[in-house]
C-alpha cells in the first residue's frame, strides 16, 4: 500500500492542490463577474473599444504602452464578445494557464527526476504577485511570463542542437516559428532573447560543433534577431520616445539623481520579488543573488556539463546581467514586480540551481531536504492566503459592490434610453485623484460600444442641475458609488 506521508508524497499533495485552487479561481474569476475593473484595466479597454484597429498602431490614450500585435488580437478576441465580462477577462486567462502547463514542461526538461522541484518550479510561477494579481486582467504582464517560460524552452532546444549534433526533430519548425513570432508579443522578449545568442556562442566555442551542425542552430536565431530588428522600428521605438512613461517610471529607472542604495535596491528586488513576503523575499534574494555569482565562477563547467539546469542558470546570471546594465542606462525599469514579470521563471530556475548545488556541501542533502519543503509550504500559503485576503478585504466588498451598481444603472439607462450622469466615486480606489467618472463607466462590460447613451460627469447637485440645463435633458440617471437614481428637470 502506497504511503502517502512521505516528504516527497507531501509535496506532491500540496503542490498539485494549490495548482488546482489556483487555476479554479481564475476559472471563477474569469467567468463569473467576481474581479470589478480598475484603472489600468479602463485605460486598455478605453483604447480597444472606442477606436479603431488602425489608431492601435500610433500612440494610445492615457498614456499606455502594450504590445501593438498583441493588443490588435486582444481587441478584435474582445470584440467578438461585444467587450463584455468574459470577452475581456478571457485572453489573459488563456495566456497564463498556458503558462502553468507550459511550466510543468519546462520543468520536466530541466529536472528529468525531479519531481519536488519541479513543483516548486510551479509554485514560484503561479505565487508570483505579478502572476496572483494579473491572471485575468487586460494587460500584458501574463503573456511575458509566459514568454519567459518559451525563452527556456528555447535555450533548452538550442542548446539540445548545439550539443547533441541532432536536429531537433518536428520541434525545429516550432522552435523556428517561435523565434520569428514570439516578440510581437512582448516588449521584454528581446532581454530574453539575447542571452540564448550569448549562451549558444559560448557552447559552440566550447564544444566545437560542426559547420552544420552550427548552420542549423544559427537560423532560428537569425529569425529571432530579424524579427526583433522589425519589432523594435514599428513598436519600441515609439515607446522608447514617450517621455511620458519615462517620468512616470521615474522611481524605477537608475538616472543621474538616482543614489547607489536606491540603485542597489531595486537590483536586489529583481532577484528578492520571485518570493512573497518579507522572509521569503529575503531567501529568494540570497538564493538569486549566490547562483547568478556562482553561475558566472563557473562558467565553463557549467556550459560543457552538459546538464541543462546549470546552462539555464548561465543563461538567467546573463539576462540579469542586460538588465542591470539597460536600467543603469535609464532603458529597464527594476524594482517593480510586474514590470520584472518576464524574469520570473528564469529567476526560479537559478534559484533552484543555488539549492542544487548545496548537495556538495557537507549535510548538503539535509539541508535540501529541509529547504524544499519550507518553500513549497510557503508559496503555497501565499497562493491560498492572497486570495482569501483579497476577497474577505473592505476594498474588494466595496469595489465590487460600486461595479455591481453601476453596471444596474448602465442596463437600467440603455433600457429607458436616457442618458447617464456619474459621480466621481465611481473611481475607486483612485476618486481621490479627482479623475472624472463619465469614460471610465464606458469601459465596463455592460455598456455597450455602439451605445448611444450618453455619459456626463457630476459630482453634486449643482453639477447636475448645469449639466441637465446645458444639454437639454429632460430625464437622466444619476449613479453614485451605492446606488442610483431617476432625476427629471
Amino acid at each position: 500500500m502506497k504511503n502517502y506521508f512521505t516528504l516527497a508524497s507531501i509535496i506532491k499533495i500540496l503542490g498539485y492542490s494549490t495548482v488546482s485552487f489556483f487555476i479554479l479561481v481564475g476559472i471563477y474569476t474569469c467567468f463569473l463577474p467576481t474581479k470589478p475593473l480598475w484603472l489600468d484595466e479602463w485605460f486598455i479597454i478605453h483604447n480597444i473599444k472606442f477606436r479603431p484597429a488602425s489608431a492601435l498602431w500610433g500612440e494610445l490614450d492615457y498614456m499606455q504602452q502594450f504590445p501593438r500585435v498583441y493588443l490588435q488580437l486582444v481587441a478584435k478576441f474582445s470584440s467578438l464578445f461585444d467587450f463584455s465580462y468574459i470577452g475581456l477577462r478571457l485572453p489573459s486567462f488563456i495566456i497564463h494557464t498556458i503558462g502553468v502547463m507550459l511550466c510543468f514542461k519546462v520543468g520536466r526538461r530541466y529536472f528529468e527526476k525531479g519531481a519536488h522541484q519541479i513543483i516548486l518550479l510551479v509554485l514560484i510561477y503561479i505565487s508570483y504577485k505579478t502572476s496572483i494579481y494579473y491572471y485575468v486582467q487586460i494587460k500584458q504582464y501574463t503573456m511575458e511570463m509566459l514568454l519567459g517560460l518559451v525563452a527556456l524552452w528555447q535555450l533548452y532546444k538550442t542548446s539540445s542542437i548545439i550539443k547533441d549534433r541532432s536536429n531537433v526533430g518536428a520541434d525545429y519548425i516550432l522552435l523556428c516559428t517561435s523565434y520569428a513570432v514570439a516578440t510581437f508579443f512582448s516588449y521584454t522578449y528581446p532581454i530574453l532573447f539575447a542571452p540564448i545568442v550569448v549562451v549558444a556562442c559560448l557552447q559552440v566555442f566550447y564544444h566545437k560543433p560542426s559547420t552544420k551542425t552550427i548552420l542549423q542552430a544559427a537560423l532560428p536565431l537569425l529569425l529571432g534577431i530579424i524579427s526583433i530588428t522589425i519589432f523594435y522600428m514599428i513598436d519600441v521605438s515609439k515607446v522608447m520616445q514617450d517621455e511620458g512613461m519615462q517620468a512616470y517610471w521615474q522611481d524605477f529607472l537608475a538616472t543621474g539623481d538616482s543614489k547607489g542604495l536606491v540603485i542597489l535596491t531595486n537590483i536586489y528586488k529583481l532577484f528578492a520579488h520571485i518570493g512573497s513576503g518579507g522572509l521569503f523575499e529575503v531567501v529568494f534574494g540570497i538564493l538569486g543573488i549566490t547562483g547568478g555569482v556562482h553561475s558566472i565562477i563557473k562558467l565553463k563547467s557549467n556550459i560543457t556539463s552538459g546538464k541543462p539546469l546549470r546552462t539555464a542558470a548561465v543563461y538567467t546570471s546573463v539576462m540579469v546581467l542586460l538588465a542591470i546594465v539597460l536600467y543603469i542606462a535609464g532603458k529597464l525599469p527594476l524594482g517593480a514586480h510586474r514590470l520584472n514579470a518576464f524574469a520570473t521563471a528564469p529567476l526560479g530556475l537559478l534559484a533552484l540551481y543555488t539549492i542544487d548545488s548545496l548537495q556538495k556541501l557537507p549535510k548538503g542533502k539535509v539541508i535540501q531536504n529541509t529547504i524544499y519543503p519550507l518553500l513549497v509550504a510557503g508559496l503555497a500559503g501565499n497562493v491560498f492566503s492572497s486570495y482569501i485576503n483579497e476577497y474577505k478585504s473592505e476594498e474588494y466588498k466595496k469595489k465590487l459592490r460600486i461595479y455591481n451598481n453601476a453596471s444596474n444603472a448602465i442596463v437600467n439607462a440603455q433600457q429607458r434610453n436616457v442618458p447617464l450622469l456619474v459621480n466621481r466615486e465611481l473611481i475607486y480606489p483612485h476618486d481621490n485623484h479627482g479623475i472624472e467618472a463619465d469614460w471610465a463607466v464606458k469601459t465596463l462590460p455592460v455598456y455597450r460600444a455602439n451605445s448611444n447613451i450618453a455619459v456626463y460627469p457630476a459630482n453634486n447637485e449643482a453639477e447636475i442641475q448645469q449639466v441637465m440645463t446645458k444639454n437639454n435633458l429632460s430625464a437622466a440617471i444619476y449613479v453614485t458609488a451605492d446606488n442610483y437614481k431617476q432625476i427629471t428637470n
